[in-house]
C-alpha cells in the first residue's frame, strides 16, 4: 500500500492501494482503491493503454437515504482544445441503469476570477 502525503495546506491524508488488474468494457485496466480521511473508499480503473480513467465505483446514498453501489463508466474519449474528456458517461446503481450522459461539447474556462475563491463574508 502506498500512502500519499497530504498537501502542505491541509492535514488530510489518503491511502492508495493497487488491486489486481481487471478487464473493464473489454479493455485491460489497472485498478486502485482509494481510502479517504474518514475511511470511505472507492475504486478507480484506468485503461492500461491510454492511462485514462474508465470506471469509478463507490458506495453512495440514494434518494431515500439508503446506501447503494454506484458504478460510473467513462468512454468515447475525445480531445477538446487539448483536453481529453469522455463523451459517454454511464452510471448504474446496484447494477441498474441510473444515468447516461453524452457530451457534445466541452469548453474549459480560460481564466477564473480570483474572487471566486475568496471566503464569503
Amino acid at each position: 500500500m502506498r500512502r500519499c502525503p497530504p498537501p502542505k495546506s491541509t492535514a488530510v491524508s489518503i491511502e492508495v492501494e493497487s488491486l489486481d488488474d481487471e478487464t473493464v468494457a473489454g479493455k485491460p485496466a489497472a485498478v486502485v482503491k482509494v481510502t479517504g480521511p474518514e475511511g470511505k473508499t472507492f475504486t478507480l480503473a484506468f485503461d492500461k493503454q491510454s492511462s485514462l480513467p474508465i470506471r469509478l465505483e463507490a458506495k453512495v446514498f440514494g434518494f431515500q437515504g439508503a446506501e447503494v453501489t454506484q458504478e460510473t463508466t467513462y468512454s468515447a474519449y475525445k480531445e477538446f482544445n487539448g483536453i481529453k474528456r469522455p463523451t459517454r458517461i454511464e452510471t448504474k446503481r446496484n447494477g441498474e441503469p441510473f444515468g447516461d450522459i453524452k457530451v457534445l461539447e466541452f469548453k474549459a474556462l480560460e481564466k477564473v476570477d480570483p474572487k471566486t475563491f475568496e471566503k464569503p463574508e
